[in-house]
């Protein structure tokens, strides 16, 4: 962010400034975490689910923070501007940083591969741009706004990841952003709880490409039916990537595919071979859409080639452990059907000496369908016949656990636990040198837990 004073700041969020001399104040940084507080930090205190930043006002202005943002009295002295409410001024704040910015804003969304996405894109564009990308898992109404106001007088780019669990959430999130340019990445059964049903997905993603007007340029995947759709009606600019051949015209494609140990390639466009340090055939549409991305910004094959020889997933998502004689894919962070199916195909082409475990978690926030689509992971595990040990945990993997069982997984080979703690146990028990353990479930179940008795075990 660059410097500003207070009173802008005061202007932008139609706050009131308490205590002397507030408007001259200088600050250079946005933080919500008062534990990260330092000198010529603004601390934004907000409402959250377990915490109450107004509560840690006095921490953060004794860590150091220059000034804080309230909407109700606290107990502390400085600098401090009051709102009205503390998250729809970040917001306004961010929205009016927004249009200071000479960034080109592009717009990450899709039910599946947001962050491989944004990442890969920012590594494309960081060969000859200065980019910028969200922070960390930051795609709401609080980790927008806060990515937004990291963006400096320096960038040229900026990638903005989106997310959204209900329709209209990434409308407000765009009117925020305001992006140049939006990729969509697929449209699949993901937080069906919030928005009832796929076509509400669908038509929560084409608010991303709605907000890009007449000016803007859509990056849409061509192998997914409903990206299709969307993009067919769109009213901006359109470019298209995927791997499977059709009608539409292709901006970055890919062929060639070839999958092996930790990585995957492919030759882009049947050209020139890029290399991903990232496992699983999935990668390669982050990598598409990052190359089209690149093409738009004008950047040269060599420089995507080169660009994406430097992307690497971020932590929990398809993150390879070596354990001494076992490997382990921690794909932790989150789950849903699509990314489930996407994580097999992971697990079944990884070539080991041992067996292939798959440690599963619940899928949350698919409503109604939970139990159902939970049932259909059950046989899919099965058909595959590429998993040898399955260790599901929660009350919705109960269903994997039945029907996987029931479509003719050997019994013996599968095991069901109530907890983390069971489960970690019999993983430590289970496992064995040669093996390869995938872990994967929604982020509220932390089954990144699972894989300590393993490191114990194993590590040395």
């Amino acid at each position: 962010m660059r410097s500003l004073t207070l009173a802008e700041i005061a202007a932008s969020a139609n706050a009131t400034p308490i205590g002397p001399l507030v408007e001259s104040v200088q600050v250079s940084r946005v933080t919500i975490d008062s534990r990260d507080a330092r000198p010529g930090d603004l601390f934004w205190a907000i409402v959250g689910e377990r915490f109450d930043g107004h509560d840690f006002v006095p921490q953060a202005l004794a860590a150091g923070a220059t000034a804080a943002v309230v909407d109700r009295d606290v107990a502390a002295s400085g600098a401090i501007l009051r709102v009205g409410n503390t998250r729809v001024a970040l917001g306004q704040f961010a929205a009016w940083y927004r249009l200071t910015c000479k960034a080109t804003v592009v717009g990450v969304t899709g039910s599946v591969g947001k962050t491989s996405t944004r990442e890969a894109v920012h590594a494309a564009l960081s060969r000859r741009y200065a980019s910028v990308r969200s922070i960390k898992n930051f795609n709401n109404e609080i980790g927008v706004p806060l990515s937004l106001v990291g963006v400096g007088p320096e960038h040229e780019y900026a990638v903005i990841e989106m997310g959204a669990s209900h329709v209209g959430e990434i409308a407000r999130l765009a009117a925020i952003a305001r992006p140049d340019v939006g990729v969509l990445t697929a449209i699949g059964e993901a937080h069906l709880e919030g928005f009832g049903g796929i076509e509400n997905v669908a038509a929560a993603k084409t608010e991303l490409v709605d907000a890009l007007g007449t000016t803007g340029t859509a990056v849409l995947n061509a192998d997914d039916e409903r990206v299709r759709r969307i993009g067919q009606a769109a009213n901006c600019r359109v470019v298209w990537f995927g791997m499977q051949p059709g009608p539409l015209p292709l901006v970055a494609s890919a062929t060639e595919i070839e999958e092996a140990v930790g990585t995957v390639s492919f030759r882009l466009d049947g050209g020139p071979r890029v290399m991903l340090r990232a496992p699983g055939r999935h990668q390669v549409y982050a990598a598409l859409a990052a190359a089209a991305v690149g093409r738009v910004a004008g950047l040269a094959d060599r420089e995507i080639v080169a660009g994406l020889a430097d992307y690497r997933p971020t932590e929990m998502r398809c993150q390879v452990e070596r354990l001494g004689e076992v490997t382990v894919i921690n794909d932790a962070y989150n789950a849903c059907p699509p990314s489930m199916q996407a994580a097999l195909d992971v697990l079944d082409g990884w070539p080991t000496r041992g067996r292939r475990v798959l440690v599963c978690g619940d899928m949350k926030e698919l409503g109604p369908r939970g139990p159902h689509l939970h049932r259909q992971l059950g046989c899919e595990i099965a058909r595959r016949r590429s998993v040898d040990c399955l260790v599901a945990v929660g009350p919705l993997s109960a269903n994997v656990v039945e029907s996987a069982r029931a479509a003719g997984m050997d019994p013996a080979a599968v095991a069901y636990c109530d907890s983390i703690d069971q489960a970690a146990g019999v993983i430590g028990r289970t496992v064995r040198p040669g093996d390869v353990v995938l872990v994967k479930g929604s982020r509220v179940m932390q089954l990144e837990k699972t894989i300590e008795p393993l490191r114990e075990r194993f590590k040395n």
